[in-house]
């Protein structure tokens, strides 16, 4: 089982129903592992569009809803979607990629700190990184 698959499962077993987005390179290892695990994945026209569809799915079903979005402006356009579910308190998953470990640090017109941009509108995260470091464990239950 791959990384991708992995994260298929858990969001199946979260009760995930269904993914919305826009594909993108470093997302398509994800969307491909939610074809194989029949997790279906609905296109739309804008992030902004995916991150209001998956608050609503929450609201509807009380699961998670899900949104994914590639890096940088893809990630900035899911934040209006996404502070709306935080502050209706809806369920809703966000998932954007970073660049490849080899260019973080570079001035890239891609970086931007997913981190900093959704930190007021968002409960606990886990930033996925080298084993090593504190924040990568999915155990905790609270964000510094």
């Amino acid at each position: 089982m791959n990384n991708a698959e992995l994260i298929v499962a858990t969001l199946q077993a979260a009760g995930v129903s269904h993914g919305f987005g826009i594909p993108s390179g470093n997302v398509l290892p994800l969307i491909e592992a939610m074809r194989v695990g029949r997790l279906p994945y609905v296109l739309t026209a804008h992030e902004g569009s995916a991150a209001f569809m998956a608050d609503v799915m929450g609201r509807l079903t009380g699961a998670p809803g899900l949104c994914i979005a590639t890096l940088g402006p893809g990630a900035t356009n899911l934040t209006t979607g996404v502070g709306n579910a935080y502050l209706d308190r809806s369920p809703l998953l966000a998932i954007t990629c970073n660049l490849p470990t080899s260019q973080l640090g570079r001035r890239i017109q891609m970086a931007i700190d997913h981190h900093a941009l959704f930190r007021r509108s968002r409960r606990p995260r886990w930033p996925f990184g080298r084993a090593a470091s504190p924040r990568c464990s999915p155990r905790r239950s609270r964000s510094p």
